[in-house]
């Protein structure tokens, strides 16, 4: 993902540079947005015409500023996920003719708490796989409902157990994030 985040003075100046380029190109058309009655000789009719513009033209150097306020914010650092090494997968789903891929994913842990938390994967109540921080389990279920269990593990784990019952149509995959509300059991949150 890329980070937006302006470094110099010179990106925050060429856009702003840009946009009022732009606006006194087509001025004629920005009076009319604003509002702004002009004479033939391009003075303002009456002083309510003047400030009206003065409002406008602030409102409109207010919107600019918040438009570039928010191009600048630094957007939330993107942790990659690994597929559970097969170690802690202690059951397999084959493909069949009818069903879909659902996968569950786990977010990295917040500057380090639940880093040595695992939380077990129960589907249709058989223990499938031990998720860690930043991991992802990728699993085909065939059509029609079933459960997926969310339990806590060893380690430091906080939550209770949680349980979710999910239809599967044929071909549509779901993907859901893992998430432990403090003082909530375990829930899957269908992310896609």
């Amino acid at each position: 993902m890329a980070n937006i985040r302006l470094k110099t003075t010179a990106q925050l100046v060429v856009p702003v540079v840009f946009l009022f380029t732009l606006l006194s190109m087509s001025w004629g058309a920005l009076d009319g947005w604003l509002g702004i009655q002009r004479s033939g000789c391009g003075k303002l009719r009456n002083p309510q015409s003047l400030v009206r513009y003065r409002m406008n033209t602030m409102r409109l150097l207010i919107l600019i500023g918040l438009i570039l306020a928010g191009c600048s914010s630094n957007p939330a650092n993107y942790v990659p996920s690994k597929p559970v090494p097969q170690d802690r997968v202690y059951a397999s789903y084959p493909k069949f003719f009818t069903g879909a891929y659902v996968t569950v994913r786990r977010d990295a842990a917040p500057s380090g708490i639940g880093l040595g938390c695992e939380n077990e994967i129960y589907i249709d109540n058989i223990r499938a796989y031990t998720i860690l921080p930043s991991e992802y389990a990728t699993f085909f279920l065939t059509e029609g409902k079933h459960v997926i269990k969310v339990d806590t593990g060893r380690g430091s784990c906080q939550g209770r157990p949680g349980s979710e019952e999910i239809t599967i149509s044929n071909g549509i995959s779901q993907e859901y994030k893992l998430i432990s509300p403090p003082g909530d059991p375990l829930r899957l949150f269908r992310i896609m």
